[in-house]
């Protein structure tokens, strides 16, 4: 019923302009007007110049070294600690694909999951109404916790991002519970085993 992305035409529309230019500029050839494409050469220049954009990298590149650190040594560990093909469960839910940013956390952080792990599903990224565990007390309760272990789900990981307190009064219930966390090093990323109790 939504329509959703209407500028993804735009690359459509590009690729028919790139076409017609190619095509005017063939014409003109062929008809010996240097002068039309001469114009239609400067256009396109001018064009690329008003739509690509150059960055510094070092800036992009630094944050990247970052990243991979932080994520595949946090990731790394998460999938050591569990079996192939185990499940997730990522905290605070969020809905997919119509989600919103909550607090810190992007609406896209938690897919970080799926790009530092091999053998490992996650919660994150089912589709609206798919999933029958959308947000149960919030994660915070026992009745959360047998719910997602029947559904076959072995972990947990908070994004403190999401919340306002940084994540200490969830880390807090799931240490209370007795569950053991293993923190990212800028302990913005808890997670917990669940299937050994």
């Amino acid at each position: 019923p939504q329509f959703r992305c209407y500028n993804r035409i735009s690359i459509d529309i590009m690729c028919l302009l790139l076409v017609l230019g190619a095509c005017l500029t063939d014409y003109l050839m062929k008809k010996k007007f240097k002068l039309g494409v001469l114009i239609v050469l400067i256009a396109l220049l001018v064009g690329l110049f008003d739509q690509v954009q150059i960055n510094d990298m070092k800036e992009l590149t630094s944050q990247y070294h970052n990243w991979q650190s932080l994520y595949s040594d946090f990731y790394g560990k998460v999938e050591d600690d569990l079996p192939e093909g185990a499940m997730v469960y990522q905290l605070p839910f969020m809905s997919y694909p119509e989600s919103d940013a909550i607090r810190d956390l992007d609406r896209a952080e938690q897919f970080t999951a799926y790009l530092y792990t091999d053998d490992l599903r996650f919660s994150f990224g089912g589709v609206v109404g798919r999933d029958t565990l959308d947000n149960i007390d919030n994660g915070k309760s026992e009745d959360f916790i047998d719910a997602i272990k029947n559904a076959g789900f072995s972990g947990v990981i908070i994004y403190a991002d999401g919340y306002e307190d940084r994540g200490q009064e969830m880390v807090s219930f799931y240490t209370d519970m007795g569950y053991e966390p293993l923190v990212s090093s800028d302990g913005n990323l808890y997670y917990f085993n669940i299937s050994n109790s």
